[in-house]
């Protein structure tokens, strides 16, 4: 049986590094388990130098393995060609590899989020992370809008501004 993998974008990743809460994602998917492809690692490089320096602390996570590096495939290079008429690099790579690969989208962008329920590919956020490690106990609800609000300080737009408003 394959293990259910997560494409995740710098964005998402970004939210995470930001509040300093890294580690939350890496308890909750294991090594191997969260994937990113060379466009996201651009991106998070270009974040970097744009003076986003929490974005380094994924850097090691990156080298160590506990978030993949997947490179694509002719066909899913293809696809993510085609799909940067619309969206940005790092959501057109991640979804060309779900839509051939399996595994779900980890991007809180509008359109790619859109463009997954079209397409069948399973897709999450932030948000449903966060709501997602208070369903298996990893956080209480309290520590969990803590960390929204340390996401939201340092940029993240969220719809919400506690959890329990997404039920």
């Amino acid at each position: 049986m394959r293990k259910a993998v997560w494409y995740i974008d710098s964005v998402s990743l970004s939210n995470f590094a930001q509040a300093h809460q890294l580690d939350l994602l890496l308890r909750r998917y294991p090594a191997g388990r969260l994937c990113v492809t060379a466009q996201v690692v651009d991106e998070l490089l270009n974040g970097i130098q744009a003076g986003y320096k929490a974005l380094k602390s994924i850097l090691p996570a990156l080298e160590r393995g506990d978030i993949g590096q997947i490179q694509l495939s002719v066909p899913e290079f293809r696809r993510y060609r085609d799909l940067l008429s619309t969206l940005g690099a790092g959501e057109a790579s991640l979804i060309a590899l779900a839509e051939k690969r399996r595994g779900t989208v980890v991007t809180d962008d509008r359109h790619a989020r859109s463009l997954c329920r079209d397409l069948h590919i399973p897709v999450t956020g932030t948000l449903g992370i966060l709501k997602a490690a208070c369903g298996e106990r990893m956080l209480t609800g309290v520590e969990a809008d803590k960390i929204l609000a340390d996401m939201i300080r340092h940029g993240f737009y969220s719809p919400v501004r506690k959890l329990a408003e997404l039920d």
